[in-house]
């Protein structure tokens, strides 16, 4: 069943962009991104639209605000919300993400609006309004009200992450006064083109040369990049990773980086740095690169193997067993360390092979560790 949200006449959102200097409006494209690089409305910002994305926003595992990188000086001024489809009239399918956007941003913005007639419509009546790419030029586009200017990205200095790493610029790699104030002593430059300091020494400097493109690879590069900054860290060193402007490249290894150390899901160690550096914005090839290294840890994550406790729980000693049998497969369990107990499994299963089916019934020889422990029953103490 089609929902319904309150619809904004194409009309209307023109008189807004004609007139309005104040950026009230946050105005939101939720097709694809080769649609929207056919061709948008001007001033309108692209959400990410993959599955994955997609199912992480409709569970909350991904609040939807922090997608689009809205500054926290933005919010305050946006009064009105506006989303766009490809043409959709007044309603949408509960499925699509133009619903999935609108629900979640009635929730933080007092006035949310479906274009009627989506792109499609807006474009044929308003061309002027629109960006093709074809005819669009540097002037021609509004800013966007989430983008700082590249000069305040360059001007605003590294971020340290942890006590060894700070996260910055070209510009800061470069300043050997910056360098020195900060205590830096190593550099990972992440990109093709960005120099190397001339007062950096070779053994202290690490490059991974990836462009800010939607098809470049960085995931590949991580265990090694890790391995430096580990590096760095036990020999009382700080590390500075960068790119050109330290919006998209050098924050998505952070964040990796940050993931991996502290053993964090992404959301938690996309939010740190974040904090830290509100201008951070991987693009979306990066951002489901992430998603994948995050599902890999959290594999990782998922099977600690749990303390060699069942024993202790079971209250097991060896005067409590009642059986010769018995007696001799849990002391093989047991070890002398000064730790207590551990599972000597291996020992277990080859008394439990050599067993005969009448001294402990149903014992194979390919009995697994797991079945000796299942088949140990261990009586209360008597009195």
């Amino acid at each position: 069943m089609e929902a319904q949200f309150p619809v904004m006449e194409p009309s209307r959102l023109a008189a807004i962009l004609d007139g309005s200097t104040s950026h009230t409006v946050l105005l939101l494209d939720s097709r694809t991104m080769f649609e929207y690089n056919d061709g948008n409305i001007i001033g309108s910002v692209h959400m990410p639209c993959s599955n994955i994305m997609k199912r992480r926003i409709q569970t909350d595992k991904v609040k939807f605000l922090d997608i689009l990188h809205l500054s926290s000086e933005c919010l305050p001024k946006i009064r009105q919300v506006v989303v766009y489809d490809a043409a959709s009239i007044s309603t949408v399918c509960p499925e699509s993400y133009a619903h999935i956007a609108l629900t979640k941003l009635r929730n933080t913005f007092p006035a949310v609006y479906l274009l009627k007639g989506g792109y499609s419509d807006f474009s044929s009546s308003y061309p002027h309004l629109c960006v093709h790419p074809e005819s669009s030029t540097a002037d021609t586009l509004l800013p966007c009200i989430s983008e700082p200017t590249k000069e305040s990205l360059l001007n605003c200095g590294p971020t340290q992450i942890f006590p060894h790493l700070f996260l910055g610029s070209e510009r800061d790699a470069l300043s050997w006064e910056v360098m020195k104030n900060k205590g830096i002593s190593h550099v990972l430059n992440v990109s093709s083109s960005c120099p190397k300091a001339d007062f950096i020494g070779d053994t202290n400097f690490m490059r991974i040369p990836v462009n800010d493109t939607y098809s470049d690879k960085l995931i590949c590069h991580f265990m090694k990049a890790f391995a430096f900054l580990d590096d760095v860290k036990k020999n009382n060193g700080c590390a500075l990773i960068h790119c050109l402007a330290g919006v998209s490249r050098s924050p998505t290894l952070a964040i990796a980086y940050v993931m991996h150390s502290r053993n964090i899901s992404y959301d938690e160690a996309y939010r740190y740095v974040k904090e830290k550096r509100p201008s951070i914005s991987p693009n979306l090839n990066f951002l489901g690169q992430l998603l994948e290294f995050d599902r890999t840890e959290n594999e990782q994550r998922v099977h600690v193997q749990p303390p060699p406790t069942l024993i202790e729980k079971c209250g097991a000693q060896s005067q409590f067993l009642t059986s010769p049998c018995k007696r001799q497969r849990v002391s093989l369990l047991r070890s002398s360390s000064q730790n207590g107990l551990s599972l000597n499994l291996a020992a277990a299963v080859r008394v439990g092979s050599a067993q005969s089916p009448g001294g402990y019934e149903g014992v194979r020889e390919d009995l697994s560790p797991s079945s000796v422990i299942s088949r140990l029953s261990l009586s209360s103490p008597t009195q």
